[in-house]
């Protein structure tokens, strides 16, 4: 069985990855209609945005979206959990995450770090410390949450476009994520979850901790 501060950063980069993927391809839905049609009129746009907005609201807060998503996660079997990802519980974790807000034609500097509402690390904590999940060989340790950062947010991005009213533009849209190795990267927090993942790992297998650590 993995440990709570295994378990703990699992649900927590299952739902940022998930929501980053989102995030990310209805913005490249949107360079993508600008492109194909640069001279559109402000009353376009807006529609656009609006659908777009309505898209990015929908694939955060609709269960079937959210569910989309878990099933990828079973049948890839990621560690932590298997094929027997919390649902009830990584829908609840969302519902307390406040995702970065769309741009939509706005050239500022983006914000693309997730906030949480009030709640949010209590009953991380609280899933992390009563879910069950499975052991792994340590060989493979190495790896497990790159590899859910990259399944998740790719989750993200295919449930985003399942969901949205125009689906044949974020499908449109899907190779121009999939040309960057890892997309999900430039979400500092996913970063930050990765690099610190990594560090335990390494100071482990240093023997500067022992397993009881992670």
């Amino acid at each position: 069985m993995a440990s709570v501060r295994r378990q703990k950063e699992a649900l927590r980069a299952a739902a940022f990855a998930y929501l980053a993927g989102a995030h990310c391809v209805t913005e490249e839905v949107e360079k993508s209609l600008e492109l194909a049609d640069p001279k559109r009129g402000a009353q376009l746009v807006d529609s656009q945005r609006e659908m777009l907005r309505a898209d990015y609201k929908r694939v955060i807060e609709s269960r079937p979206a959210i569910e989309t998503f878990l099933d990828v996660l079973d049948e890839e079997e990621l560690y932590p959990f298997g094929s027997e990802w919390p649902r009830d519980e990584i829908a609840q974790l969302i519902v307390y995450l406040v995702p970065p807000k769309l741009r939509l034609g706005d050239d500022s500097e983006p914000d693309l770090r997730f906030r949480f509402r009030k709640g949010f690390k209590k009953i991380l904590a609280e899933f992390a410390s009563t879910l069950e999940s499975i052991a792994r060989q340590h060989s493979t340790l190495d790896h497990w949450m790159a590899l859910l950062l990259n399944t998740a947010f790719h989750a993200g991005v295919v449930a985003a476009a399942q969901s949205a009213e125009n689906s044949k533009a974020y499908y449109a849209a899907i190779p121009e994520i999939e040309e960057e190795t890892e997309p999900w990267s430039r979400y500092p927090q996913l970063l930050e979850l990765l690099e610190r993942q990594l560090r335990r790992e390494t100071r482990r297998r240093t023997g500067l901790v022992t397993g009881l650590d992670f």
